[in-house]
């Protein structure tokens, strides 16, 4: 029997075109993972953590999608 690393990737919604972003920390939670992206995408600090959609190669996407506020 061959266990299998689950690999989770991240898109950030308006981060450079939709940037795919690597899983900073594997074995963390998906939360953790957010809070560590956020660190060098300050728009991810609220955002809302969508999915994970299966992609073609057993690779789980998650959707970052920034929170949308108003100023002042």
């Amino acid at each position: 029997m061959e266990i299998q690393r689950t690999v989770r990737k991240f898109k950030g919604i308006g981060i450079n075109g939709d940037q795919v972003m690597d899983d900073p920390m594997p074995s963390g939670s998906v939360e953790d993972a957010r809070r560590l992206l956020a660190v060098s995408h300050p728009k991810l600090t609220n955002a809302a953590i969508e999915g994970p959609e299966m992609q073609p190669d057993g690779t789980q996407l998650y959707t970052l999608r920034p929170a949308v506020g108003t100023k002042g």
